[in-house]
């Protein structure tokens, strides 16, 4: 649907804003919804989840002119724990910021908040940790985490692409001069410290916010096949030209579309993986009579419904269940042809299965990725424990998104739904006394200690009370302390079960006893000052910076240690 370039598009847009707004029961005041909206629809393609959306937008003040950051490799959200040794030489690293203006047109002023901002991130001799004072903990953390990236991927030349979207509400884009001229200076001073980087602007109006909005995130995929088509009780079974396959699972930017993976179970295992490497070598040194799936297992697909049109299967709701390392290996290998890769004449079987009911496409993925050791936090999602849990958290009003997204798109309240991610976060800062591997590190820790957090002996109440203090801190703190929430939020909930069970030593059947709802906004308050004061001293003693002490176990133990004194 297209809205027209008037000033109705803006009336519109606030409009549409305030019924979802009201629709997802978000608790957020208007200009800051607007503030999550727009990355959240710029964004929708790579199908980011909530959580991973509104981790990305900067709270409270001192934000440099930034409304919203998020920072990709490869097109991989590079979340705080993120594995950098999976990348291959030449990666990019693209920063993505947001500048979201409940204003009727935009304004100079913007881009001149954000010159100095973008130069101090840019610039590697600027020492971030003199710069407290001018950024909040939030900015300065994903500030140091793009360095730190970019540092650590040196070796491997990595590109730099950076995209900077300034919103607001006006009907139509009109960029005066003075803004224009502000623009080129941002640009000139990114290309004065980078080079090489690849930089670009865009202004998004009201009409063009109501387009992304109308536009569903893409699910369809088109395979044109060759030969016949094995028609089976719900299922296909083809042979697809491999530039056709490509086609088919990458975006109009020609990127690879990673929401068709998020069902596999098993990350990739970069080109220097011997799997990838033999499949990367048979594409590069075709056989003479041996066609490449003959040489490979191929992929299956789950799907929600298939049709033949033609030489074509047109497939809704699809997941890519089993062949994320081929898939990921033929859009490499596209990528680094010298000639289109649609004169490829070699195919990739493709096996489809049509289904909508959950234990049969979990059936399907754990079945059809037992061939290789995988790690369970891959393949615990599709486990009855993790079916049951959701069931149960269902019953009280929580929405667990082991099949990410699949809640959101039903239009679930956004502040309730849920990933694996989150729950172990709020168990590990919660039972486990550990915020500080519930802020820098929750999913290593589920790879490494799966059995200590998802467990089906501990008390299922224990991980609705793990959400249910955490999410309410949580809230509480973008009210009471929204500069410092990302690196105290884990800390200030670890404190309130103490308050609540009346001793930092407690275990899983007391914290599942706990009545969340007596834990009241002074409390909070409290604890996320005293919290403040315990991180301020551990910093001047061990001369760290905030987001570092958060994730140090040390501090976790001396605030313990702190609590306990305070309260004897």
């Amino acid at each position: 649907m297209s809205f027209p370039s008037n000033q109705n598009a803006s009336l519109i847009l606030k409009g549409t804003l305030d019924q979802v707004r009201l629709g997802t029961e978000s608790p957020l005041p208007a200009d800051k919804f607007f503030e999550l909206f727009v990355p959240d629809q710029h964004l929708k393609d790579r199908e980011l989840s909530v959580e991973q959306i509104s981790e990305g937008v900067i709270g409270g003040g001192l934000d440099g002119g930034i409304d919203a950051f998020y920072l990709f490799v490869n097109d991989v959200l590079a979340e705080e724990d993120i594995e950098l040794d999976a990348f291959r030489n030449r990666p990019t690293i693209s920063i993505k910021i947001y500048q979201s203006k409940t204003e009727n047109g935009f304004g100079q002023d913007t881009w001149l908040k954000l010159i100095p901002t973008i130069t101090d991130l840019l610039d590697l001799s600027v020492d971030l940790t003199a710069k407290t004072e001018s950024y909040n903990s939030d900015l300065l953390g994903i500030m140091r985490r793009f360095r730190q990236i970019h540092e650590y991927l040196l070796t491997k030349s990595p590109r730099l692409d950076i995209s900077i979207v300034y919103a607001s509400y006006a009907s139509e884009v009109h960029v005066a001069a003075p803004v224009k001229g502000a623009e080129d200076t941002l640009v000139q001073n990114v290309l004065a410290l980078f080079p090489g980087a690849a930089v670009s602007i865009e202004y998004l109006s009201a009409t063009q916010l109501l387009d992304l909005y109308q536009r569903s995130p893409a699910q369809i995929v088109v395979l044109p096949f060759t030969g016949s088509v094995i028609i089976g009780s719900n299922s296909y079974v083809v042979l697809v030209k491999l530039g056709d396959y490509v086609n088919g699972v990458i975006d109009e930017e020609k990127k690879l579309r990673v929401g068709l993976l998020d069902a596999n179970v098993r990350d990739f295992q970069t080109l220097t993986a011997d799997v990838n490497k033999e499949i990367f070598h048979a594409l590069e040194n075709p056989g003479g009579s041996e066609d490449f799936w003959w040489l490979n297992n191929g992929i299956t697909i789950v799907a929600s419904g298939a049709t033949v049109n033609g030489n074509q299967l047109v497939l809704s709701d699809t997941k890519i269940v089993n062949g994320l390392q081929t898939t990921h290996v033929l859009y490499e290998y596209a990528q680094s042809m010298i000639f289109e890769i649609g004169s490829e004449e070699r195919v990739v079987l493709v096996k489809v299965l049509v289904t909508d009911d959950e234990d049969t496409r979990d059936r399907i993925i754990r079945a059809t990725n037992r061939q290789t050791p995988i790690s369970p936090v891959f393949l615990s999602a599709t486990e009855p424990f993790h079916r049951n849990l959701e069931s149960y958290l269902l019953t009280k009003g929580w929405y667990y998104d082991r099949r990410k997204n699949h809640y959101r798109l039903q239009g679930k309240p956004s502040h309730r739904i849920v990933s694996m991610r989150h729950i172990a976060q709020a168990y590990m800062a919660t039972a486990l006394q550990r915020p500080n591997d519930a802020r820098g590190r929750p999913l290593s820790v589920v790879k490494k200690e799966y059995e200590l957090v998802f467990n089906s002996s501990k008390p299922i109440d224990v991980y609705l009370k793990a959400l249910e203090v955490t999410s309410m801190v949580d809230e509480l703190l973008t009210v009471v302390a929204p500069n410092t929430r990302t690196n105290i939020r884990f800390a200030v909930a670890m404190l309130a079960v103490s308050q609540l069970v009346g001793s930092i030593y407690y275990d899983d059947s007391m914290l599942s006893r706990i009545n969340v709802a007596s834990l009241t906004e002074d409390d909070v308050q409290n604890l996320a000052l005293f919290t403040m004061s315990a991180l301020a001293d551990y910093m001047r003693r061990e001369l760290v910076e905030p987001d570092v002490g958060a994730k140090s176990k040390e501090f976790d133990q001396d605030l313990l240690l702190l609590w306990d004194a305070s309260n004897s």
